[in-house]
């Protein structure tokens, strides 16, 4: 019995895919470095809260994801990355209701914030909503983004500006243009390298989705100009560092640490070799986002 309940468990929690946490979780406690160097005072609860709204937000996105393709047979037992649908760990009506729920956990969590964040709660909506509405129609009706070539755009400006935007301003941080326009720029190194996952992910899928006719960035630029777009995506973030090392302090250059690293993946992406490109990747953004954020 214990056996059972864990192995249900088990398959509850992979069907989140928790391993993609952190590409949403560095750029809000980016969001909260920079509030925090602003204010200079630790709000406690609007940084859980918002940490906890960006995660509950991102984990309905990912279980929609994974009923869209699925229920559009782009998911297969033979291609799938992730198991939770083909493998029937979880009927796709468990997964539907699982994206409801946390879609309506975050939406308790942001009116909870709403109360006792000083920044209007208007705008924390218009930022809010555009994350949570980004997370929904990247898979579903009536946009399917990511079916159309307009996913790749979505997860820069979400997974990157939307997101520190959002626990900036939910931490109290300036409501001033030029300001919101500074957080947008430091969220930007993370932004890129969260779309090379993205983008190494679709270029290694490359031929299965040209058969299920779906528009990706990778189809439309091919390998040559794919190998390109991932080589800026990889390495634009290091240049980052480099003008605000320059700007403001030493400690920015923490980041080239991860480059050998970058270098050894863009190889791999000129020789081919894309099967395990997207988790490498996934690590350097990791690794790049633990040296790069403290320093904000």
């Amino acid at each position: 019995m214990v056996n059972m309940w864990s192995c249900s468990m088990r398959a509850y929690v992979l069907a989140l895919r928790p391993w993609t946490y952190p590409q949403s979780i560095f750029p809000t406690l980016l969001g909260t470095c920079i509030a925090y160097g602003d204010v200079y005072a630790v709000q406690v609860w609007p940084a859980i809260l918002s940490l906890l709204i960006v995660v509950s937000v991102h984990s309905a996105g990912n279980l929609v994801n994974t009923y869209e393709d699925y229920m559009r047979g782009i998911d297969s037992s033979d291609t799938a990355d992730d198991r939770t649908l083909v493998d029937s760990r979880l009927t796709a009506t468990a997964v539907q209701y699982m994206g409801t729920g946390f879609y309506m956990m975050g939406l308790l969590m942001f009116g909870a914030l709403c109360l006792i964040s000083s920044t209007s709660p208007v705008l924390l909506s218009f930022v809010f909503f555009g994350g949570l509405s980004g997370s929904f129609l990247y898979t579903r009706e009536p946009a399917a983004l990511k079916y159309i070539g307009w996913g790749d755009l979505l997860i820069v400006v979400t997974f990157g500006p939307l997101t520190t935007l959002f626990s900036y301003l939910a931490m109290g941080g300036a409501v001033l243009l030029s300001r919101c326009l500074q957080v947008v720029f430091l969220a930007l190194p993370m932004a890129f390298l969260t779309e090379a996952v993205l983008h190494s992910n679709n270029t290694r899928d490359m031929e299965q989705d040209r058969k299920r006719k779906i528009a990706t960035l990778a189809l439309l630029l091919g390998r040559g100009w794919s190998y390109v777009w991932y080589c800026l995506l990889v390495f634009m973030p290091y240049a980052f560092v480099t003008v605000l090392a320059v700007w403001f302090s030493p400690c920015f250059c923490l980041p080239f640490l991860t480059l050998p690293l970058a270098f050894t993946l863009e190889k791999c992406f000129r020789q081919g070799l894309l099967k395990s490109l997207p988790r490498q990747t996934g690590k350097l953004g990791f690794l790049f986002s633990v040296l790069y954020v403290p320093f904000n």
